[in-house]
Protein backbone atom coordinates (compact mmCIF):
# COMPACT_ATOMS: atom_id res chain seq x y z
CA UNK A 1 0.00 0.00 0.00
CA UNK A 2 1.25 3.41 -0.92
CA UNK A 3 1.59 5.99 1.88
CA UNK A 4 -0.72 8.95 2.21
CA UNK A 5 0.61 12.48 2.17
CA UNK A 6 -2.30 14.94 2.25
CA UNK A 7 -3.14 16.67 5.51
CA UNK A 8 -6.92 16.57 5.83
CA UNK A 9 -9.29 16.61 8.80
CA UNK A 10 -9.67 18.20 12.20
CA UNK A 11 -6.43 18.81 14.05
CA UNK A 12 -7.87 17.47 17.32
CA UNK A 13 -8.11 13.98 15.78
CA UNK A 14 -4.81 13.98 13.85
CA UNK A 15 -1.95 11.70 14.84
CA UNK A 16 1.40 13.29 15.72
CA UNK A 17 2.98 11.76 12.58
CA UNK A 18 0.63 13.79 10.40
CA UNK A 19 1.21 17.03 12.31
CA UNK A 20 4.99 16.58 12.18
CA UNK A 21 4.72 16.21 8.39
CA UNK A 22 6.28 12.74 8.49
CA UNK A 23 5.24 11.77 5.03
CA UNK A 24 4.13 9.40 3.76
CA UNK A 25 2.05 8.16 6.67
CA UNK A 26 -0.20 5.11 6.64
CA UNK A 27 -3.51 3.80 7.95
CA UNK A 28 -2.04 3.34 11.44
CA UNK A 29 -2.73 7.03 12.03
CA UNK A 30 -6.43 6.16 11.98
CA UNK A 31 -5.94 4.19 15.21
CA UNK A 32 -4.92 7.45 16.91
CA UNK A 33 -8.13 9.09 15.71
CA UNK A 34 -10.21 6.17 16.98
CA UNK A 35 -8.43 6.53 20.33
CA UNK A 36 -9.40 10.20 20.52
CA UNK A 37 -13.04 9.33 19.75
CA UNK A 38 -12.99 6.59 22.43
CA UNK A 39 -11.47 9.02 24.94
CA UNK A 40 -14.25 11.53 24.27
CA UNK A 41 -16.94 8.83 24.55
CA UNK A 42 -15.55 7.46 27.82
CA UNK A 43 -14.75 10.72 29.59
CA UNK A 44 -17.29 13.08 28.07
CA UNK A 45 -14.63 15.69 27.30
CA UNK A 46 -11.94 16.33 24.74
CA UNK A 47 -8.32 15.54 25.68
CA UNK A 48 -6.97 18.94 24.63
CA UNK A 49 -8.48 22.32 25.46
CA UNK A 50 -5.94 24.59 23.76
CA UNK A 51 -7.59 27.11 21.45
CA UNK A 52 -4.63 28.20 19.34
CA UNK A 53 -3.72 25.79 16.54
CA UNK A 54 0.04 25.98 17.09
CA UNK A 55 -0.31 25.33 20.82
CA UNK A 56 -2.66 22.41 20.17
CA UNK A 57 -0.19 21.00 17.64
CA UNK A 58 2.65 21.15 20.20
CA UNK A 59 0.58 19.35 22.83
CA UNK A 60 -0.45 16.58 20.42
CA UNK A 61 3.11 16.02 19.20
CA UNK A 62 4.39 15.95 22.81
CA UNK A 63 1.62 13.54 23.86
CA UNK A 64 0.41 15.86 26.63
CA UNK A 65 -3.28 15.91 27.38
CA UNK A 66 -5.43 17.67 29.99
CA UNK A 67 -6.88 14.75 31.96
Amino acid sequence: MEGMNRIVGSMLYMAPEILENLRPYNEKCDIWSVGIVCYIMLTGCIPYTEREKEELKKFIIAGKYDK
